[in-house]
């Protein structure tokens, strides 16, 4: 025979949770932070408590984006090997003020795509 109690040990007053909070969601709402939650592997009630809490949760980025990084990258460079034809009298000095433009331009897009 087994003595005392059976089953799962209660949990520590500090971590009970005591407080309900019921929500109303659209269907889009629902299926949003349905495929948030199973996207980083958990429940959507445990998501929407963690994002609630501002404990943030980091989504996972999709596969796409380090694609489009990288292609970034290359354009990046051939910018720069532009600017140094410039620089060193191969290209127009004139072609300049573009350059620079589309340098900037590129980090707005990555900075957009890696946030």
């Amino acid at each position: 025979m087994r003595s005392g109690k059976s089953g799962r040990p209660p949990v520590p007053k500090p971590y009970q949770r005591l407080y309900r909070l019921r929500l109303g969601l659209t269907q889009q709402e629902w299926r949003l932070l349905s495929a948030r939650a199973k996207a980083v592997g958990l429940p959507p009630v445990d998501f929407a408590r963690l994002m609630v809490l501002h404990l943030g949760i980091a989504l996972p980025r999709p596969r796409l984006n380090f694609q489009v990084l990288g292609a970034l990258s290359n354009i990046g460079n051939n910018l720069n090997q532009a600017l140094r034809a410039i620089n060193s009298g191969r290209l127009s000095p004139e072609l300049r003020p573009s350059l620079d433009e589309l340098f900037s331009l590129l980090r707005e897009i990555r900075t957009a795509l890696v946030s």
